[in-house]
């Protein structure tokens, strides 16, 4: 079987770091399947010689879409312009559709047109620009589509002409995020929930320590991960007398912001930043850890929160969002709304030796230990052959014409 993955989000050299996600899904389901075959088509961000001139950044866009074609994590991947502006949102990208539908979507099904006669399934990620790709090469060449939805949906975006023609068309749905799947299905759209799996060095078997407070988080330091309210509400513990510790693993335009904040609170011996560390660095963090905090809002899934889950800790999340349906407040994780955030850290710093605490993180292991990538990766496959022989919309199931051979 060969796969096009039509996917935004992925790392290129020179640029912000992005998640990776997508080739780890990739390069897993390959090792119960090494038949499968990835093809990447990414957009980036339209850019001329002119706006090249402007920034670093742009200048890549440019470099990037001149080029055509590059390798990313050991994949061959196009790349096609997308209109878009520097600083947007669904609503603001949404208006520049048909202007892209008419000068980007048919070059970036021409990159991949000498190929296309091979490929037996389009998948797609982001609902700007990767859905409409990919509904639009599913439909000229009659290749089955699975679209997966990511990021913020609203029953606004739900409603939204495209995406209804996205979900009309696709030969099936999923998504990542429990609080997008229970949206979906109050929405009576039939989908999947695929969680993102885990390695097994994430695996905590020991017994944890809750005699105080050892908090983690691990994120991109974005706005929208509300650390700066995490370090306030620890600053409000830390008044009140209460002992613990904080790290701080990342980069990202907020850092000098927070690094100032816990100066000005006098808490450089209890909150550390460490920037960005590897794998095995994460892993060892974790485990030393007994609480992993992030009430970021949007959160598609949050690998984090599953990763921290499986090492032990007890995990704090924004109600609504990331894992929030996966798991089960006061349950097996605990979650709050931003302006609950205070509340909610300073209970538990104060009263971590509880033993609810340690109750809630055990359950919350139980759910991550469901989540290996050999239990992930084959629902992946199994979906793909199901999938890849599926009639598509207005075809009688008969036509085999939309019977690819495998």
């Amino acid at each position: 079987m060969k796969v096009l993955n039509v996917c935004g989000i992925l790392p290129l050299e020179g640029l912000k770091k992005e998640n990776d996600i997508q080739i780890k899904i990739q390069q897993e389901i390959q090792k119960f399947d090494p038949s499968i075959e990835f093809v990447f088509l990414k957009s980036l961000p339209y850019s001329n010689s002119l706006l090249a001139g402007l920034t670093e950044k742009w200048a890549k866009y440019h470099e990037y879409i001149s080029r055509k074609q590059v390798s990313v994590g050991g994949y061959k991947t196009f790349i096609y312009p997308w209109l878009r502006f520097p600083t947007s949102n669904f609503f603001v990208d949404k208006s520049l559709i048909s202007i892209n539908e008419l000068c980007n979507v048919n070059k970036a099904a021409k990159l991949v047109e000498p190929e296309i006669a091979g490929f037996d399934l389009i998948f797609s990620q982001n609902n700007i620009s990767d859905s409409i790709v990919a509904n639009y090469i599913s439909k000229k060449y009659n290749i089955p589509h699975i679209h997966t939805f990511r990021g913020l949906l609203t029953e606004d975006i739900y409603r939204s002409g495209f995406i209804q023609d996205i979900i009309n068309n696709a030969t099936a749905c999923i998504t990542p995020s429990p609080t997008i799947f229970n949206l979906l299905k109050d929405q009576h759209t039939d989908v999947t929930l695929l969680p993102h799996g885990l390695d097994n060095e994430y695996y905590f078997h020991g017994k944890k320590d809750f005699s105080k407070a050892k908090i983690i988080t691990v994120a991109r330091l974005l706005g929208l991960k509300n650390t700066d309210l995490v370090i306030q509400s620890l600053k409000v513990a830390n008044d009140m007398g209460l002992d613990f510790e904080y790290v701080i693993i990342g980069e990202g335009p907020e850092k000098e912001k927070l690094e100032g904040m816990v100066c000005s609170f006098g808490l450089q011996e209890k909150i550390k930043f460490t920037g960005w560390l590897d794998k095995e660095a994460i892993v060892e963090k974790l485990f030393q850890s007994n609480v992993m905090i992030m009430p970021s809002i949007p959160e598609t899934f949050g690998r984090v929160f599953v990763e921290a889950s499986a090492a032990g800790c007890l995990v704090v999340g924004h109600k609504g969002s990331g894992v929030d349906g996966l798991f089960t407040h006061d349950e097996s994780a605990l979650f709050c709304c931003k302006q609950d955030i205070e509340p909610t850290i300073v209970e538990l710093v104060k009263d971590i030796q509880n033993l609810r605490y340690g109750a809630m993180a055990s359950k919350g292991f139980d759910i991550a230990a469901k989540l290996t990538w050999e239990n992930i990766a084959n629902k992946y496959i199994d979906l793909m052959y199901h999938a890849s022989t599926f009639p598509l919309a207005g075809q009688p199931e008969n036509d085999d014409t939309n019977r690819r051979n495998r």
